[in-house]
């Protein structure tokens, strides 16, 4: 297909030099790079979310800690014997049940 486009003098004559280094045409050139950038366009749309995880890696660090502190609580409840949901009174612990 034919078309017209405008473009920045010095974008057409760097494009013009470099297909001319890779020993292409201009028109084989300009397909190739349109056809790159939708291509990288297209595996973004594919995952929107994954600049914005990206932002949230700071975060499994704080993470590890609190499912650490999680586990060492909970051991420390089944080391009192705590049935969950009911009160129980095991050598120094007191726990209630919740809603008490």
């Amino acid at each position: 297909m034919k078309t017209r486009l405008e473009i920045p003098d010095a974008v057409f004559r760097r494009a013009k030099s470099k297909a001319a280094a890779q020993g292409v045409p201009l028109r084989q050139f300009v397909t190739e790079a349109v056809e790159e950038k939708l291509k990288s366009d297209a595996s973004r749309e594919e995952k929107p979310g994954l600049k914005q995880m990206a932002k949230l890696k700071h975060l499994r660090k704080e993470t590890a800690r609190i499912n650490r502190l999680i586990e060492e609580d909970s051991e420390s409840l089944r080391t009192c014997g705590v049935d969950f949901g009911y009160e129980r009174l095991i050598g120094d612990c007191r726990w209630r049940s919740v809603g008490d």
